[in-house]
């Protein structure tokens, strides 16, 4: 709605969201937390994954937003390969620049973290001749410290790019971080999807009681079955 307030020449806003329950029954049951976005006539929301959305639409956009990045399960290292990895791979991103976004057209990405060399991972698998900006800030968590997320903003028009993060430091909410020129592509593809690297021991800590729990079970059922 804040799209739609600040430019009412907005055409169209799509929301693709991979779960259909979350649609049926949160947003589209209660509305009114939402501000009734859903119910506007230029809003519309798909329950779909978002990689197969990108290969069947064929309509062009002049802003394409990734929410809500970086949600893994740090105890289960290398266990898991969420599908949000699957949004920013090598494959995506050439989907979304050359074949869904308008001339001069942004991707704009929020990923959950606190170490910038995540968001660097993230830049680096964005095709040639493409420009890209690097934000931080944190949503408040009262009484809690908050919540770090990394924003990305990209775009193969530099004029527009630097238009936008100028405007979001004029903001005055999120600090810029910058992005270094001779960054090491790290292509990230659909084969060889992004993994949770430098993990700190400490976050194993809550999983070693679980693990101790169930090596005791599994000792137990196998003596049983001898």
């Amino acid at each position: 709605m804040g799209a739609l307030r600040v430019n009412p020449e907005v055409e169209k806003i799509v929301i693709v969201e991979i779960d259909p329950v979350a649609v049926q029954r949160s947003w589209l049951r209660y509305p009114q937390y939402g501000n009734n976005v859903l119910t506007h006539p230029k809003v519309s929301v798909i329950a779909a994954d978002w990689r197969d959305f990108l290969s069947t639409d064929q309509d062009r956009y002049d802003l394409i937003y990734l929410d809500g990045l970086g949600i893994r399960l740090y105890t289960q290292p290398l266990s898991t390969i969420p599908q949000e990895n699957y949004l920013y791979s090598r494959e995506a991103y050439e989907v979304i620049f050359r074949e869904r976004l308008a001339p001069g057209g942004m991707v704009a990405a929020n990923w959950g973290s606190t170490r910038k060399e995540e968001l660097f991972d993230i830049v680096a698998n964005l095709p040639p001749g493409v420009h890209r900006r690097g934000f931080w800030g944190t949503i408040s968590t009262y009484p809690f410290s908050g919540l770090g997320l990394f924003f990305v903003i990209a775009s193969e028009d530099a004029k527009a790019l630097e238009r936008v993060g100028d405007e979001i430091l004029r903001n005055g909410t999120l600090k810029e971080i910058p992005i270094p020129d001779d960054l090491s592509p790290v292509r990230f593809s659909d084969d060889n999807p992004f993994l949770q690297r430098g993990l700190q021991p400490m976050l194993l800590l809550p999983s070693v009681p679980i693990l101790i729990a169930a090596l005791f079970i599994m000792l137990r059922l196998y003596r049983k079955s001898r």
